[in-house]
C-alpha cells in the first residue's frame, strides 16, 4: 500500500489543495509517478532527477496528465490537471520542473531505485511496445481478403 506524507513541503496546503479544497491533481499524480519513476521522495537535491525520470515518462508515453476534466468546461473553473488515461491526449499537461520544485519535501514509501535500474526498465517497455506494434502489423498483413 503506498503512502505518502506532504506536511515537509513549504506551505504544503497551498501547493497540495485544489480548490475545492481535495489534493490537487499534480500532488496526487506525483505521489503516483513516484511508483513509476522508481523515487520515493522529492528534495533539493534530487528534484531534478525526479523532473529528469518524469520527463523521459513523458516523453516515451505522452502527457500524463488532462486538463480536459469535465468534458471541456470544468464548470467555469479554471482547468485542473488530472492524471490521464490516454497518452495522445491534445489537452495534455506536461509536467514541469517548476511542479517538481513545488513539491519538494513530498515523501512516500516507495523504494528508490537508481538511474541504470529505472532506464532498463523504460528500455523493456520500449521493447515490449516495439514487439506489440510488429505483431500488430503482421496480424493486419495476415487477415485473409474475400
Amino acid at each position: 500500500m503506498l503512502h505518502w506524507n506532504l506536511t515537509k513541503i513549504d506551505s504544503w496546503k497551498d501547493v497540495c489543495e485544489g480548490h475545492d479544497g481535495q489534493m490537487h491533481a499534480i500532488t496526487n499524480g506525483l505521489i503516483m509517478l513516484t511508483m513509476c519513476i522508481d523515487m520515493g521522495e522529492i528534495t533539493e537535491k534530487n528534484y531534478l532527477e525526479f523532473f529528469t525520470r518524469i520527463d523521459i515518462l513523458q516523453k516515451l508515453r505522452g502527457c500524463l496528465f488532462t486538463t480536459n476534466v469535465y468534458g471541456g468546461t470544468n464548470y467555469g473553473a479554471p482547468p485542473i490537471p488530472m492524471l490521464s488515461s490516454k497518452f495522445d491526449d491534445p489537452t495534455g499537461y506536461v509536467v514541469t520542473v517548476e511542479d517538481i520544485k513545488a513539491h519538494i519535501g513530498l515523501t512516500t514509501n516507495v523504494s528508490t531505485k537508481r538511474r541504470t535500474s529505472f532506464l532498463s526498465r523504460m528500455f523493456r517497455h520500449m521493447l515490449d511496445d516495439a514487439k506489440e506494434l510488429e505483431k500488430s502489423k503482421l496480424k493486419k498483413e495476415t487477415v485473409p481478403v474475400e
